[in-house]
């Protein structure tokens, strides 16, 4: 991760959560959003050292299962609210990478 003041967004599926939220952790960004996307409500994890994160916005996305408390339904970056000057770190499964990758590029 880049050291600077630059806005972070972290975007993380599954067990990927987790280096992500370390870095946020550790980031001297003043604006910081994490998008954190899981199947259901049961999978959702580290929510409470989400709270605590100094500057850090999130939005927790269940992608099967719809609960008033989450987004429901996938990610989509179109409508994302992503600086364009924001340092992007995603984690998760491969495939999710190189999806959320390929439609970071073309916005």
């Amino acid at each position: 991760m880049q050291h600077t003041d630059a806005p972070k967004v972290f975007i993380a599926t599954g067990v990927g959560l987790t280096p992500l939220i370390n870095m946020a952790k550790h980031s001297e960004s003043k604006n910081k959003k994490l998008y954190f996307s899981v199947a259901e409500a049961k999978d959702v994890f580290y929510e409470d050292r989400m709270k605590a994160i100094h500057n850090l916005s999130y939005e927790i996305h269940t992608t099967k299962e719809n609960v008033p408390e989450y987004m429901f339904g996938r990610l989509d970056i179109d409508k994302a609210d992503i600086d364009p000057n924001a340092e992007m770190y995603v984690c998760g499964s491969p495939a999710v990478v190189e999806a959320i990758i390929t439609a970071l590029k073309t916005k």
